[in-house]
């Protein structure tokens, strides 16, 4: 039906509008308008708008304001070209895409963005200089956890530091290739056995910008057909893409049939090679912004595979290939040095607790510290006359904040010194939907000023007598957890 409507030449113009517009329905929509007897100055040619950004939310509802509707029409009155808003494609450059008419493919709106994948934009001495500035750091928390010093070569300083482009590295001899003159998307099929439970790779068991699966099996019975894989195929999430996962298959069985499996074409790309070139700004950027859906967002391998990408030749590609698999190498035996510090400390600080129990060295908090809830929400807050950023649940983490989403709240003047957080207030977090986060503690190390925090945090202010971060070395800990759990409610509330 599409295909016949472009080469009637019938569709004048494909709108896309944001999320939410539309009573029960969260996707974000298109709207395809269709003309038998399109102007002269009009045939040939389709109006492309992305107008996902069009978007006000107030009270729980999407709407588009007056202003929202003046744009699009004037964009659509006047049929010409704004970069990032609106694109003049022929239909001929649509029949060279497969007759697919995503709006992505032609028109992307540079101030909406599903996610944070950017080019760090820095530069190779840059980065090599951070590197080595965490190679010391590494090496001196080593010693300190082993008591010891670390006998090894000086490293190269940072300042004297020059990267040279080697003379193989030739961007002249590079071609644009489709993405499917470089990969095939193996599509085989099968239905797995109870057995093929234990050896199941679903999205889940894929890591964000990593190329190792490590762990996998699924816990019940697999339900309807799934990709089937051989080791060493890339696994690609087709799904959410923003969270860059491509991994190497470490075994044959299932993969999830939310994914893709792709091989390399050897006569064009090494198999050594693709799955860096997957995991790249260029591919995962691109990636994103040819997805469909907003709750999740999906590739279509009818749009991936008409996608152009520069590709280096064969002799580039093994030497670039062979310098990010020692950098691999590298992350690889970093990861098992922190996981392995990660473990000694988790060890230690139960150690020390358990022996503190057995000791019967306990007092009650509330003798060495304040505690006390915080602000609570309402629709009444609106007219008050102040305005503070405040933390949630959603913001306190497991020994850390995080300020990525903070939001503001209406207070009075007393309120704002009344629940006014202090560097060194240890939040815990009162309930949670999950048992296991109940009680989860960080220390506020005063980020940002004037911040207030929600009634859902519970708020510790220590004495003299006790460290901000031994307690929450003490909550954060296993006999803490328990010690917390067994105290609460139920699921969603904290006795203190």
């Amino acid at each position: 039906m599409r295909r016949k409507l472009i080469e009637a030449d019938v569709i004048e113009c494909v709108l896309g509008l944001g999320p939410n517009l539309f009573y029960n329905s969260p996707m974000e929509a298109c709207v395809v308008i269709c003309r038998t007897n399109k102007p002269t100055d009009r045939k040939g040619r389709i109006l492309f708008i992305n107008a996902i950004n069009l978007v006000t939310r107030e009270r729980a509802q999407s709407f588009l304001t007056e202003d929202h509707i003046e744009r699009i029409v004037a964009a659509h009155r006047e049929f010409k070209e704004e970069p990032g808003f609106t694109r003049v494609v022929t239909v001929d450059e649509i029949r060279k895409q497969d007759s697919n008419i995503n709006i992505p493919l032609y028109v992307v709106n540079t101030e909406y963005h599903r996610t944070g994948i950017r080019s760090s934009g820095g530069s190779l001495e840059g980065i090599f200089a951070g590197w080595l500035d965490g190679a010391e750091n590494v090496r001196a928390c080593i010693s300190a956890v082993l008591a010891t010093g670390m006998s090894s070569q000086p490293l190269p300083d940072p300042d004297k530091l020059k990267v040279v482009m080697p003379a193989w590295l030739d961007r002249t001899k590079w071609q644009r290739l489709r993405f499917d003159q470089m990969a095939e998307n193996i599509r085989e099929t099968g239905q797995p056995t109870p057995e093929d439970s234990s050896t199941y790779i679903g999205l889940e068991h894929l890591d964000t910008d990593s190329l190792h699966v490590r762990r996998w099996g699924s816990g019940a019975d697999l339900k309807g057909q799934k990709l089937k894989m051989r080791k060493g195929d890339i696994l690609f999430a087709r799904r959410n893409a923003y969270l860059r996962r491509v991994a190497i298959a470490p075994h044959d069985g299932f993969f999830s049939a939310h994914g893709m499996i792709l091989r390399a074409k050897p006569d064009v790309v090494l198999p050594e090679f693709l799955p860096f070139f997957m995991m790249s700004d260029k591919f995962m950027n691109r990636a994103v912004e040819i997805s469909v859906g907003s709750l999740s967002p999906t590739i279509n391998w009818t749009t991936l595979q008409l996608q152009e990408f520069e590709l280096p030749p064969l002799d580039q590609q093994r030497c670039i290939a062979d310098i990010l698999w020692a950098l691999d190498e590298v992350q690889r035996h970093y990861d098992n040095v922190n996981r392995a510090l990660q473990h000694t400390r988790i060890s230690s600080v139960e150690e020390h607790f358990a022996v503190a129990a057995l000791k019967g060295q306990k007092q009650p908090l509330e003798h060495v510290a304040n505690i006390s809830y915080g602000i609570t929400l309402g629709g009444y807050r609106s007219s008050l006359p102040q305005t503070r950023p405040y933390l949630r649940v959603a913001n306190v983490l497991r020994e850390r904040v995080d300020l990525k989403d903070i939001k503001t709240i209406n207070c009075t003047e007393d309120e704002t010194t009344k629940f006014a957080l202090m560097n060194g207030d240890v939040l815990v977090v009162e309930g949670h939907a999950s048992v296991e986060e109940i009680g989860r503690a960080a220390v506020w190390q005063a980020e940002l000023p004037e911040m207030l925090h929600q009634n859902h945090l519970i708020r510790v202010r220590c004495s003299n007598t006790l460290l901000p971060d031994y307690l929450n070395l003490y909550i954060n800990s296993a006999g803490g957890q328990s010690y917390i759990r067994s105290r609460a409610k139920s699921s969603s509330g904290l006795n203190t």
